[in-house]
């Protein structure tokens, strides 16, 4: 690591923790001694993050995150000034040449559980109780392999201005060795205490920009649990194992054959203001159904990544728009991760809508700056004296704010489509319109649907095993069908027209592209089955895809597909 690298990663610790960031650390240390089950399974939280860990687009922005969480800035160990026991307390951590670990961004009982095996210069990394979940970090070239053996799909990751890190652990100790001299470093030693009812002796370690609490058993030495408290986050390690023999295969950078591979790129320089503000503005059209989210922190965003990952699965989104959405999430969130302000921010957008012009959602001081800097419901930032700033609200004027803003019933159901229309020998088409419900009308219990065509009748439809009752509406071409107790997406209404119903135009025939119900997105796929007697004027295959869009807003109708001929 040269001199230069080390700077910098010593200018990000430079952050004046404030006497509430203090009080919240000791408190939180102070209910870790105390508590007898403070490392409780936190298996309610492991259904949601199977949801979004199976959705393999949102799973490689969830894993951009966790790279941004604790790659950097994580473990500063500190040797300076201390009882003679501290230096065998952190003899693992000096010399070890391999490291298994657990690593939990926030709090214990909620956070993600992250598995690290370290070697050299390269991590493996997966989450705990998801298998198809693994992350391969090359410090030394900046790059990270995130591969999804389910779906067979491998995301190459370009980390830019990530400081070269030949070696994790080496790293660590030029880490301890630089700031030896740092002012302002401080350890203190803690007499005996209960930590998930071990006994375990501690030691507190401040330093500029955080502090850390390393468990040791008294009896070996050995760290048992480290808490880190940088800035407004928390990490927290434990389960640390070292010297632990690991194959070379298991740290591989090279896509496994059959793997389909994307290429991304993420600069973690790039957590500017703008792209904070960009993230703000995403998460509310595409999550947060028009409101900010609850919490910016890292350990927040991990948490509420169940509803991104539905919600980016449900938005008719390419695949490419949900990737660029995620990796654009990861930017905003290096903003807070690498925090290079005066102090600290304050977040006051829970239950904020996106436009709300008269409330500030978020201010900060920037460095070496005279005022701050507060962004408003509307994403317009102003200047701001110190004495001018606005305050936090109280959560009694939050529900007042969030009851005189309310958000707009729902009226209508709206979605997202895919109508794949079977052309058959018999001069009937056949089409199997899949169809994803994202929002309704709350406690509905009946769906209503136009088909394009009113010559088309609808015969059956489907909601996994079973197969809701419908019925014609007073119009041809329209019905309602009874929705399932427990949603089930996509439903699939199968429904036929007679090809003479398609209209024909210079000897082309005009495909109606309609939603059954408002859409935000919408697929069309065409079969050709054989002895139909049509032909693509485009596409050699029997089976293609020849439209595909996403709208801002939901529409029913965006027009007609032309492409196919009578070949007879």
């Amino acid at each position: 690591m040269t001199q230069e690298n080390l700077e910098k990663l010593i200018e990000q610790l430079r952050y004046e923790s404030s006497p509430q960031v203090k009080e919240r650390v000791r408190g939180a240390i102070d209910r870790a001694w105390n508590q007898q089950n403070f490392g409780q399974d936190s298996k309610e939280t492991l259904p949601l993050w199977r949801i979004v860990m199976n959705s393999p687009k949102t799973k490689f922005a969830i894993a951009a995150v966790l790279v941004i969480a604790v790659v950097l800035g994580v473990l500063p160990f500190l040797k300076q000034a201390a009882p003679p026991t501290f230096a065998e307390v952190i003899s693992p951590l000096m010399h070890a040449e391999t490291v298994v670990l657990t690593i939990i961004v926030g709090p214990e009982d909620s956070g993600a559980e992250i598995q690290d095996r370290i070697k050299g210069n390269r991590i493996r990394r997966t989450v705990k109780g998801i298998q198809e979940n693994i992350s391969i970090i090359d410090l030394e070239t900046s790059q990270v392999l995130a591969l999804d053996p389910g779906s067979k799909t491998a995301v190459f990751m370009e980390l830019e201005n990530l400081p070269k890190i030949p070696n994790y652990m080496e790293h660590l100790r030029n880490i301890i060795t630089v700031l030896e001299e740092t002012e302002g470093v401080t350890i203190e030693y803690l007499e005996q205490h209960q930590l998930d009812g071990q006994r375990v002796l501690g030691y507190h370690v401040t330093y500029p920009g955080g502090e850390i609490y390393i468990w040791a058993d008294p009896v070996t030495y050995a760290p048992v649990q480290i808490d880190q408290y940088e800035g407004q986050m928390t990490i927290l390690c434990k389960d640390m194992q070292f010297d632990v023999p690991m194959e070379e295969a298991l740290f591989s950078m090279e896509v496994p054959e059959g793997y389909t591979r994307q290429d991304v790129s993420l600069d973690l320089r790039s957590g500017t203001e703008e792209n904070f503000i960009k993230g703000l503005r995403l998460w509310a059209e595409h999550v947060g159904d028009g409101y900010f989210p609850e919490d910016v922190r890292v350990e927040a965003f991990i948490k509420n990544a169940p509803m991104l990952g539905q919600k980016l699965e449900a938005s008719g989104l390419s695949d490419q728009e949900q990737t660029e959405i995620g990796m654009a999430l990861s930017r905003h969130l290096l903003f807070i991760r690498f925090f290079r302000g005066e102090g600290e921010w304050v977040y006051n957008g829970r239950d904020i809508q996106y436009g709300d012009a008269e409330t500030p959602v978020f201010w900060y001081k920037p460095r070496g700056s005279q005022t701050w800097r507060v962004i408003y419901g509307d994403l317009r930032v102003e200047d701001t004296a110190e004495e001018d700033l606005p305050t936090l609200m109280t959560d009694e004027e939050r529900a007042a704010h969030k009851q005189a803003y309310p958000a707009p019933e729902i009226t209508t159901f709206t979605g997202t489509e895919k109508a794949v229309w079977h052309f058959g020998p018999d001069g009937r088409i056949e089409v199997h319109s899949e169809v994803t419900i994202v929002s309704g009308p709350e406690d509905a219990e009946i769906l209503p649907i136009t088909l394009p065509y009113a010559e088309g009748v609808l015969k059956q439809v489907l909601a996994g095993d079973t197969e809701p009752a419908f019925d014609a509406g007073q119009e041809a071409g329209q019905y309602t069908i009874a929705l399932p107790a427990e949603p089930i997406d996509p439903l699939t209404c199968i429904w036929s027209l007679p090809l003479d119903a398609v209209d024909i135009k210079d000897g082309n025939y005009h495909v109606r592209l309609q939603g059954l119900i408002p859409v935000t997105g919408f697929k069309l796929q065409v079969i050709l089955e054989p002895g139909c007697g049509l032909t693509s004027t485009f596409f050699t295959e029997a089976s293609f895809e020849p439209f595909k869009a996403t709208f801002p807003e939901p529409k029913t109708s965006f027009g007609t597909w032309h492409g196919l001929q009578d070949a007879r």
